[in-house]
Protein backbone atom coordinates (compact mmCIF):
# COMPACT_ATOMS: atom_id res chain seq x y z
CA UNK A 1 0.00 0.00 0.00
CA UNK A 2 1.54 3.24 -0.98
CA UNK A 3 0.20 6.25 0.77
CA UNK A 4 2.28 9.35 -1.02
CA UNK A 5 -0.13 11.42 -2.92
CA UNK A 6 -0.86 10.81 -6.54
CA UNK A 7 0.48 13.61 -9.13
CA UNK A 8 -3.11 15.02 -9.19
CA UNK A 9 -2.92 15.55 -5.93
CA UNK A 10 0.43 17.44 -5.36
CA UNK A 11 -0.97 19.97 -8.93
CA UNK A 12 -4.00 20.57 -6.29
CA UNK A 13 -1.99 20.84 -3.15
CA UNK A 14 0.39 23.72 -4.90
CA UNK A 15 -3.16 24.98 -6.05
CA UNK A 16 -4.01 24.97 -2.52
CA UNK A 17 -1.60 26.49 -1.47
CA UNK A 18 -1.42 29.54 -3.37
CA UNK A 19 -5.14 30.27 -2.90
CA UNK A 20 -4.50 30.27 0.52
CA UNK A 21 -2.22 32.77 0.71
CA UNK A 22 -3.42 35.09 -2.07
CA UNK A 23 -6.90 35.18 0.29
CA UNK A 24 -4.68 35.44 3.60
CA UNK A 25 -6.31 32.35 4.93
CA UNK A 26 -4.64 30.31 7.72
CA UNK A 27 -2.52 27.13 5.75
CA UNK A 28 -2.97 24.98 8.99
CA UNK A 29 -5.67 24.99 11.43
CA UNK A 30 -5.02 22.67 14.14
CA UNK A 31 -7.88 20.76 15.63
CA UNK A 32 -7.54 20.53 19.37
CA UNK A 33 -10.10 17.76 19.56
CA UNK A 34 -9.75 17.04 23.02
CA UNK A 35 -7.38 19.18 26.04
CA UNK A 36 -7.60 15.07 27.65
CA UNK A 37 -4.23 13.16 27.90
CA UNK A 38 -2.96 9.80 29.45
CA UNK A 39 0.73 10.61 29.38
CA UNK A 40 2.44 12.55 32.43
CA UNK A 41 4.67 14.88 30.63
CA UNK A 42 6.55 16.87 33.42
CA UNK A 43 6.65 19.62 30.79
CA UNK A 44 2.73 19.89 30.53
CA UNK A 45 0.02 19.84 32.59
CA UNK A 46 -3.06 18.66 30.48
CA UNK A 47 -3.41 15.23 32.26
CA UNK A 48 -5.32 17.20 34.87
CA UNK A 49 -7.52 18.12 32.62
CA UNK A 50 -11.30 16.06 32.79
CA UNK A 51 -13.45 18.42 31.07
CA UNK A 52 -15.24 15.77 28.56
CA UNK A 53 -17.57 18.33 27.20
CA UNK A 54 -16.29 18.56 22.96
CA UNK A 55 -17.17 19.56 19.95
CA UNK A 56 -18.10 16.58 18.06
CA UNK A 57 -18.42 18.10 14.75
CA UNK A 58 -15.65 20.51 13.26
CA UNK A 59 -16.69 20.50 9.50
CA UNK A 60 -17.80 24.00 9.78
CA UNK A 61 -14.67 25.37 11.31
CA UNK A 62 -12.38 23.39 8.35
CA UNK A 63 -15.30 24.59 5.84
CA UNK A 64 -14.65 28.36 7.30
CA UNK A 65 -10.66 28.57 7.16
CA UNK A 66 -10.88 26.23 4.11
CA UNK A 67 -6.38 25.53 5.00
CA UNK A 68 -4.29 23.84 3.12
CA UNK A 69 -3.41 21.40 6.01
CA UNK A 70 -5.38 20.43 9.01
CA UNK A 71 -4.14 19.03 12.28
CA UNK A 72 -5.92 16.51 14.64
CA UNK A 73 -4.26 17.16 18.02
CA UNK A 74 -4.86 16.97 21.76
CA UNK A 75 -3.98 16.62 24.58
CA UNK A 76 -4.21 12.70 23.09
CA UNK A 77 -6.67 13.07 20.17
CA UNK A 78 -7.01 9.20 20.26
CA UNK A 79 -8.67 9.36 23.67
CA UNK A 80 -11.39 10.77 21.46
CA UNK A 81 -13.59 7.13 20.34
CA UNK A 82 -15.05 9.05 17.49
CA UNK A 83 -11.64 10.09 16.32
CA UNK A 84 -11.51 8.40 12.62
CA UNK A 85 -15.61 9.47 12.00
CA UNK A 86 -14.17 13.09 12.91
CA UNK A 87 -11.36 12.44 9.95
CA UNK A 88 -13.83 11.59 7.65
CA UNK A 89 -16.25 14.32 8.07
CA UNK A 90 -12.90 16.44 7.55
CA UNK A 91 -11.76 14.68 4.68
CA UNK A 92 -15.10 14.15 3.18
CA UNK A 93 -15.69 18.40 2.48
CA UNK A 94 -14.68 19.25 -0.85
CA UNK A 95 -11.12 20.41 -1.90
CA UNK A 96 -8.09 19.64 -1.26
CA UNK A 97 -6.38 18.94 2.24
CA UNK A 98 -3.30 17.50 3.90
CA UNK A 99 -4.64 15.65 6.92
CA UNK A 100 -1.80 14.84 10.16
CA UNK A 101 -2.77 13.48 13.32
CA UNK A 102 0.07 14.35 16.18
CA UNK A 103 0.00 11.44 18.74
CA UNK A 104 2.19 10.00 21.30
CA UNK A 105 1.34 6.97 19.46
CA UNK A 106 0.52 5.20 22.93
CA UNK A 107 -2.73 3.86 21.13
CA UNK A 108 -1.24 3.01 17.82
CA UNK A 109 -2.67 -0.20 17.29
CA UNK A 110 -1.96 -1.72 13.40
CA UNK A 111 -5.82 -1.90 12.91
CA UNK A 112 -5.95 1.93 14.22
CA UNK A 113 -3.61 2.91 11.97
CA UNK A 114 -5.41 1.49 9.20
CA UNK A 115 -8.39 2.69 10.00
CA UNK A 116 -6.63 5.99 10.23
CA UNK A 117 -5.56 5.65 6.64
CA UNK A 118 -8.54 4.51 5.21
CA UNK A 119 -10.31 7.53 7.02
CA UNK A 120 -8.02 10.16 5.90
CA UNK A 121 -5.25 10.60 7.89
CA UNK A 122 -1.81 11.43 5.23
CA UNK A 123 0.52 11.96 8.22
CA UNK A 124 1.03 10.64 11.91
CA UNK A 125 3.48 12.75 13.59
CA UNK A 126 4.72 10.91 16.87
CA UNK A 127 6.15 12.42 19.98
CA UNK A 128 9.34 10.93 20.42
CA UNK A 129 12.25 12.25 22.60
CA UNK A 130 14.45 9.16 22.99
CA UNK A 131 15.34 6.01 21.16
CA UNK A 132 14.63 3.72 24.36
CA UNK A 133 12.83 2.99 26.66
CA UNK A 134 13.21 6.42 28.45
CA UNK A 135 10.32 7.72 26.18
CA UNK A 136 8.45 5.38 28.43
CA UNK A 137 9.16 7.45 31.79
CA UNK A 138 9.74 10.85 29.94
CA UNK A 139 5.70 10.07 29.20
CA UNK A 140 4.83 7.56 31.93
CA UNK A 141 3.56 5.25 29.43
CA UNK A 142 4.65 1.74 30.05
CA UNK A 143 5.17 -0.26 27.51
CA UNK A 144 5.13 3.03 25.00
CA UNK A 145 8.53 2.76 23.07
CA UNK A 146 8.25 -1.12 23.02
CA UNK A 147 4.92 -1.16 21.07
CA UNK A 148 5.66 1.44 18.70
CA UNK A 149 8.87 -0.53 17.81
CA UNK A 150 6.84 -3.63 17.41
CA UNK A 151 4.62 -1.59 15.63
CA UNK A 152 5.53 1.41 13.22
CA UNK A 153 8.55 -0.42 11.38
CA UNK A 154 6.12 -3.56 10.38
CA UNK A 155 3.28 -1.11 9.13
CA UNK A 156 5.86 0.79 7.02
CA UNK A 157 7.52 -2.05 5.68
CA UNK A 158 3.72 -3.26 4.19
CA UNK A 159 3.91 0.22 2.64
CA UNK A 160 1.69 2.81 5.48
CA UNK A 161 4.61 5.54 4.72
CA UNK A 162 2.89 8.19 6.95
CA UNK A 163 5.09 8.62 9.94
CA UNK A 164 7.26 10.81 11.13
CA UNK A 165 8.84 11.48 14.54
CA UNK A 166 8.57 14.71 16.49
CA UNK A 167 10.98 15.54 19.04
CA UNK A 168 12.25 18.57 21.14
CA UNK A 169 15.32 19.03 21.05
CA UNK A 170 16.81 20.72 25.01
CA UNK A 171 19.39 19.96 27.09
CA UNK A 172 18.48 16.53 28.54
CA UNK A 173 18.45 14.85 24.91
CA UNK A 174 20.86 16.83 22.33
CA UNK A 175 23.05 13.89 22.75
CA UNK A 176 20.09 11.70 21.91
CA UNK A 177 19.40 13.25 18.74
CA UNK A 178 22.08 11.44 16.48
CA UNK A 179 20.20 8.29 17.62
CA UNK A 180 17.48 9.10 17.50
CA UNK A 181 17.89 10.16 13.88
CA UNK A 182 19.48 6.93 13.18
CA UNK A 183 16.45 4.78 14.43
CA UNK A 184 13.95 6.81 12.39
CA UNK A 185 16.47 5.75 9.74
CA UNK A 186 16.46 2.23 10.32
CA UNK A 187 12.42 2.22 10.50
CA UNK A 188 12.22 4.13 7.38
CA UNK A 189 10.58 7.24 8.61
CA UNK A 190 11.95 10.89 8.64
CA UNK A 191 12.42 12.97 11.92
CA UNK A 192 11.38 16.47 12.60
CA UNK A 193 13.01 18.64 15.30
CA UNK A 194 11.38 21.53 17.52
CA UNK A 195 12.94 23.68 20.54
CA UNK A 196 11.77 23.46 23.90
CA UNK A 197 9.51 26.03 26.22
CA UNK A 198 7.95 26.24 29.37
CA UNK A 199 4.82 27.82 27.90
CA UNK A 200 2.50 24.86 29.10
CA UNK A 201 3.38 25.02 32.95
CA UNK A 202 6.53 26.98 33.81
CA UNK A 203 9.10 23.93 33.80
CA UNK A 204 12.44 25.62 32.89
CA UNK A 205 14.12 22.44 33.50
CA UNK A 206 14.79 21.52 30.29
CA UNK A 207 16.24 24.69 28.44
CA UNK A 208 19.52 24.52 27.36
CA UNK A 209 22.04 27.16 29.41
CA UNK A 210 24.36 29.03 28.61
CA UNK A 211 26.83 26.23 30.53
CA UNK A 212 25.85 24.23 27.85
CA UNK A 213 25.79 26.04 24.86
CA UNK A 214 28.86 25.52 23.05
CA UNK A 215 28.41 21.29 23.80
CA UNK A 216 24.70 22.39 22.00
CA UNK A 217 26.01 24.18 18.98
CA UNK A 218 28.26 21.25 18.21
CA UNK A 219 25.14 19.00 18.47
CA UNK A 220 23.06 20.97 16.10
CA UNK A 221 26.27 21.69 13.24
CA UNK A 222 26.66 17.49 13.72
CA UNK A 223 22.61 17.24 13.27
CA UNK A 224 23.19 19.62 9.90
CA UNK A 225 25.53 17.04 8.70
CA UNK A 226 23.40 13.47 9.16
CA UNK A 227 20.71 15.29 7.11
CA UNK A 228 22.76 15.53 4.03
CA UNK A 229 23.88 11.75 4.95
CA UNK A 230 20.73 9.92 5.91
CA UNK A 231 18.17 12.16 4.51
CA UNK A 232 15.56 12.04 6.65
CA UNK A 233 15.81 14.95 8.77
CA UNK A 234 13.07 17.37 7.68
CA UNK A 235 13.74 20.20 9.44
CA UNK A 236 15.50 23.31 8.23
CA UNK A 237 19.02 23.88 8.76
CA UNK A 238 18.02 27.85 9.70
CA UNK A 239 16.35 25.80 12.75
CA UNK A 240 19.37 23.95 14.33
CA UNK A 241 21.31 27.32 13.47
CA UNK A 242 18.90 29.52 15.36
CA UNK A 243 17.68 27.45 17.93
CA UNK A 244 21.10 27.99 20.12
CA UNK A 245 20.38 31.70 20.24
CA UNK A 246 16.24 31.47 21.68
CA UNK A 247 17.78 29.32 24.57
CA UNK A 248 20.22 31.97 25.22
CA UNK A 249 17.77 35.02 24.45
CA UNK A 250 14.90 32.63 25.53
CA UNK A 251 12.68 35.15 23.48
CA UNK A 252 12.98 35.78 19.86
CA UNK A 253 9.82 37.97 18.13
CA UNK A 254 8.13 37.66 14.69
CA UNK A 255 5.97 34.95 15.33
CA UNK A 256 2.99 34.61 12.12
CA UNK A 257 0.80 32.77 14.36
CA UNK A 258 -2.37 33.81 14.16
CA UNK A 259 -2.12 34.42 10.60
CA UNK A 260 0.07 31.74 8.94
CA UNK A 261 -1.77 28.91 11.44
CA UNK A 262 -4.41 29.20 13.74
CA UNK A 263 -5.57 26.68 16.72
CA UNK A 264 -8.96 25.80 17.61
CA UNK A 265 -9.80 24.43 20.71
CA UNK A 266 -12.20 21.45 21.56
CA UNK A 267 -15.40 24.31 22.52
CA UNK A 268 -14.37 26.18 18.93
CA UNK A 269 -12.42 29.25 20.59
CA UNK A 270 -9.32 30.13 18.56
CA UNK A 271 -6.10 30.70 19.80
CA UNK A 272 -3.34 31.78 18.07
CA UNK A 273 -1.20 28.69 18.64
CA UNK A 274 -1.59 25.96 21.40
CA UNK A 275 0.47 27.76 23.60
CA UNK A 276 -1.48 31.32 23.65
CA UNK A 277 -4.95 32.68 24.97
CA UNK A 278 -8.05 32.24 22.99
CA UNK A 279 -9.09 34.95 20.99
CA UNK A 280 -12.72 34.67 20.26
CA UNK A 281 -14.59 32.15 18.40
CA UNK A 282 -13.83 30.44 15.42
CA UNK A 283 -17.23 32.05 13.75
CA UNK A 284 -15.90 35.44 14.81
CA UNK A 285 -12.38 35.47 14.00
CA UNK A 286 -11.50 36.85 10.82
CA UNK A 287 -7.12 35.92 10.21
CA UNK A 288 -6.57 38.76 7.84
CA UNK A 289 -7.76 41.01 10.27
CA UNK A 290 -5.68 39.68 13.10
CA UNK A 291 -2.49 41.93 14.38
CA UNK A 292 -0.99 38.90 15.74
CA UNK A 293 0.96 38.89 19.08
CA UNK A 294 4.43 39.00 17.57
CA UNK A 295 5.22 36.52 20.42
CA UNK A 296 8.86 35.04 20.75
CA UNK A 297 8.37 33.02 23.98
CA UNK A 298 8.99 29.39 21.57
CA UNK A 299 10.62 28.60 18.41
CA UNK A 300 9.07 25.64 17.70
CA UNK A 301 8.69 24.26 14.42
CA UNK A 302 5.53 25.81 13.60
CA UNK A 303 6.95 28.89 13.57
CA UNK A 304 10.76 28.65 13.20
CA UNK A 305 9.84 26.81 9.52
CA UNK A 306 7.86 29.66 7.97
CA UNK A 307 10.55 32.07 8.70
CA UNK A 308 13.59 29.79 7.56
CA UNK A 309 15.10 32.19 4.48
CA UNK A 310 14.10 30.75 0.56
CA UNK A 311 17.60 28.90 -0.24
CA UNK A 312 18.12 27.37 -3.26
CA UNK A 313 18.73 24.07 -0.87
CA UNK A 314 15.26 24.17 0.23
CA UNK A 315 13.62 24.51 -3.08
CA UNK A 316 15.73 21.70 -3.83
CA UNK A 317 14.68 19.30 -0.87
CA UNK A 318 13.91 16.20 -2.65
CA UNK A 319 17.77 16.14 -3.71
CA UNK A 320 19.67 14.01 -1.40
CA UNK A 321 20.93 15.83 0.90
CA UNK A 322 18.38 18.84 0.91
CA UNK A 323 16.99 21.08 3.20
CA UNK A 324 13.02 20.24 2.89
CA UNK A 325 10.73 22.05 4.65
CA UNK A 326 6.96 21.02 3.99
CA UNK A 327 9.29 17.80 3.70
CA UNK A 328 7.53 16.74 6.64
CA UNK A 329 3.91 16.44 4.90
CA UNK A 330 2.92 16.48 1.50
CA UNK A 331 5.58 13.18 0.86
CA UNK A 332 7.50 10.70 2.04
CA UNK A 333 11.60 10.81 2.23
CA UNK A 334 14.28 8.85 3.42
CA UNK A 335 17.40 7.65 2.53
CA UNK A 336 15.66 4.35 1.09
CA UNK A 337 12.50 6.05 -0.69
CA UNK A 338 13.24 9.55 -2.89
CA UNK A 339 11.02 11.86 -1.68
CA UNK A 340 7.93 12.95 -3.19
CA UNK A 341 7.45 15.98 -5.10
CA UNK A 342 4.79 18.68 -4.75
CA UNK A 343 4.40 18.58 -8.37
CA UNK A 344 3.43 21.50 -10.72
CA UNK A 345 5.27 24.28 -8.61
CA UNK A 346 8.54 21.92 -7.64
CA UNK A 347 8.82 20.58 -11.53
CA UNK A 348 8.30 24.33 -12.45
CA UNK A 349 11.01 25.45 -9.67
CA UNK A 350 13.47 23.03 -11.21
CA UNK A 351 14.39 24.63 -14.44
CA UNK A 352 11.22 24.03 -16.73
CA UNK A 353 9.21 27.13 -16.11
CA UNK A 354 11.32 29.09 -13.58
CA UNK A 355 8.69 32.20 -13.98
CA UNK A 356 5.91 30.26 -12.49
CA UNK A 357 7.95 30.14 -9.23
CA UNK A 358 9.23 33.60 -9.06
CA UNK A 359 5.71 34.85 -10.23
CA UNK A 360 3.73 32.80 -7.52
CA UNK A 361 6.47 33.91 -4.80
CA UNK A 362 6.46 37.46 -5.96
CA UNK A 363 2.04 37.90 -5.77
CA UNK A 364 1.63 35.21 -2.99
CA UNK A 365 4.54 35.55 -0.62
CA UNK A 366 5.95 37.99 1.46
CA UNK A 367 9.46 37.80 2.92
CA UNK A 368 8.54 36.14 6.17
CA UNK A 369 6.27 33.54 4.46
CA UNK A 370 9.15 32.57 1.73
CA UNK A 371 9.90 29.60 3.78
CA UNK A 372 6.30 28.48 4.16
CA UNK A 373 6.39 28.58 0.04
CA UNK A 374 9.28 26.39 0.70
CA UNK A 375 7.58 24.04 2.76
CA UNK A 376 5.40 23.11 -0.62
CA UNK A 377 8.14 23.27 -3.05
CA UNK A 378 10.38 20.76 -1.42
CA UNK A 379 8.68 17.20 -1.32
CA UNK A 380 7.27 16.45 2.19
CA UNK A 381 6.89 13.38 4.09
CA UNK A 382 3.90 12.23 5.66
CA UNK A 383 3.28 20.79 10.45
CA UNK A 384 4.07 19.50 11.36
CA UNK A 385 6.47 21.50 12.35
CA UNK A 386 5.53 21.49 10.48
CA UNK A 387 3.90 20.01 9.00
CA UNK A 388 2.95 20.11 10.89
CA UNK A 389 6.20 18.08 11.21
CA UNK A 390 6.11 18.78 15.02
CA UNK A 391 5.19 20.86 17.77
CA UNK A 392 4.33 18.06 18.63
CA UNK A 393 6.92 17.08 20.66
CA UNK A 394 5.83 19.02 24.03
CA UNK A 395 2.25 17.94 24.01
CA UNK A 396 2.05 15.57 20.98
CA UNK A 397 1.49 18.39 18.62
CA UNK A 398 2.42 19.46 15.43
CA UNK A 399 1.70 22.75 13.84
CA UNK A 400 2.47 23.30 10.25
CA UNK A 401 3.43 26.90 8.98
CA UNK A 402 0.62 27.83 7.33
CA UNK A 403 -2.81 29.90 7.58
CA UNK A 404 -7.64 31.45 7.38
CA UNK A 405 -10.77 33.20 5.75
CA UNK A 406 -13.41 36.45 6.75
CA UNK A 407 -16.43 35.73 7.37
CA UNK A 408 -18.30 32.55 5.93
CA UNK A 409 -18.16 31.11 2.34
CA UNK A 410 -21.33 32.45 -0.35
CA UNK A 411 -22.51 34.51 2.58
CA UNK A 412 -23.85 31.34 4.76
CA UNK A 413 -24.46 31.16 8.09
CA UNK A 414 -22.18 28.65 10.45
CA UNK A 415 -23.78 25.69 11.65
CA UNK A 416 -24.56 25.17 15.05
CA UNK A 417 -21.84 23.27 16.17
CA UNK A 418 -22.97 20.24 17.73
CA UNK A 419 -21.71 18.57 21.13
CA UNK A 420 -20.91 15.59 23.59
CA UNK A 421 -19.96 14.36 26.32
CA UNK A 422 -17.11 11.48 25.60
CA UNK A 423 -17.64 8.31 27.83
Amino acid sequence: MKIPLSPMEKVRATAKFLDVRVNRRPVTVSLEVTKRCNARCDFCDYWKITDRDEMTDFTDVVKRFDPLIVVFTGGEPMLRRDLVPIVQSIKGIPGFRYLTLLTHGGFLSEQKIVELVAAGINQINISMNYPDQRQDKERGIPGLFEKLERTVPKLVKEGYNVFTFASILMVDNMHDAEPLIRLAHSWGINIAFSGYNDMKNGNQAHFVTEEKMQEFRSVCARIIQLKRELNNVITSDYFFQTLPEFYLKRDLPGCKAGKVMIHVSPKGMVQPCAELPAVSHYRDFVPKDYPGPNCGKCFDACRSEPQAPLTLRRLGGGNRGGDGALSGHLSTRTSARPATRVGLATARCRGREPGFARAASASVVDSDEAGAFAFLLSGVPGVGSRLLVQCSASRSRWRSPQGAVSGEPDGRQPRQATWHRDR
